[in-house]
């Protein structure tokens, strides 16, 4: 409605006379238009399209109309053509509204996509609205930002206006330094994946996200597993890994794993007994077979079994 500068006014609920004249019209195009054309063949829309103007033109040019000598063409020609505006020189297009965080890398997430915001609203909710192919960034009622949509799901758009000019203020912001200082408490190996991670960007703030969600997976007793991973993603014996936050999640699923099924490198013969145990020494099993019967395979042969069947 706004596009068109135009307003609704709802009927009132159970006031039927608030829509009598809709209901009329309705009523005179069902018996002057759908039931004229009751029946009639057409080949095509354009033909039907052409029969249903013709038959709304003559509604409209029809007298005398409502008792007086006149039609409703001549009415509308007469009283309101003349107030009528022009149509918008733009077609209507769509627009949805969100709300979104600003992120310590001065980003807002919005369908999957990063967009960059001036860095001084970081921690700040900001208004989004997307009409057709742009998108604005709203705080407290001023656009902050324009961005053309993004179509390809994970990426970064970024305006060069938005980065700190002053990286020496940083109270809030993630840094290249925050990141490589904290994953050098872990690990050179870490800090070398986080570095190539910040390498491959031209705008750092954009590696931001994936070196966080690389130093989490470290969290709760994974620091070991996470450095051993990224040494294995940095190794320069054989083929060369490229470094992404994905190749480091499988790689530590695959340090997990070898080291679920690595050989302990106890050789349980050596744990067995030499000599039959006695009843005074348990036999160190899980099970306590101190009051079972205990024999070999012997017990079971012929000989034996015939022995106790006469016993």
């Amino acid at each position: 409605m706004e596009h068109y500068n135009t307003a609704a006014l709802p009927a009132r609920a159970k006031r039927p006379k608030d829509k009598a004249s809709v209901e009329a019209a309705v009523k005179i195009v069902t018996q002057n238009v759908i039931h004229a054309l009751d029946g009639h063949q057409c080949v095509g829309i354009d033909e039907l399209n052409a029969k249903i103007t013709a038959l709304v033109d003559g509604i409209n040019a029809a007298e005398p109309f409502r008792g007086n000598a006149t039609s409703r063409r001549a009415l509308f020609d007469q009283f309101e053509r003349d107030v009528l505006t022009a149509l918008p020189t733009t077609p209507w297009q769509r627009t949805e509204w969100k709300r979104a965080k600003v992120a310590p890398n001065f980003h807002i997430r919005v369908h999957n996509v990063h967009y960059s915001v001036p860095h001084q609203l970081v921690g700040r909710t900001v208004d989004v609205r997307i009409t057709g192919d742009s998108l604005a960034v709203f705080d407290a009622g001023q656009r902050v930002a324009t961005h053309q949509l993004a179509r390809v799901r994970g990426v970064y758009v970024t305006d060069t206006d938005h980065i700190p000019a002053n990286m020496g203020d940083t109270r809030g912001l993630w840094t290249s330094e925050y990141f490589l200082r904290e994953a050098a408490k872990i690990g050179p190996a870490t800090r070398q994946v986080i570095f190539e991670l910040i390498e491959t960007k031209a705008i750092p703030a954009q590696a931001y996200q994936a070196c966080r969600n690389v130093l989490n997976m470290g969290k709760h007793a994974n620091k070991p597993i996470l450095e051993e991973a990224c040494r294995r993603l940095v190794s320069t014996d054989g083929a060369r890994r490229a470094v992404s936050y994905t190749a480091v999640k499988n790689m530590m699923a695959a340090v997990r794993k070898d080291t679920s099924t690595r050989p302990t490198g106890t050789d349980l013969s050596t744990d067995l007994p030499t000599s039959r145990p006695t009843r005074d020494v348990p036999t160190p099993t899980a099970r306590d077979t101190r009051g079972a019967y205990l024999g070999g395979a012997a017990q079971f042969s012929l000989e034996n079994l015939t022995k106790k069947g006469s016993a």
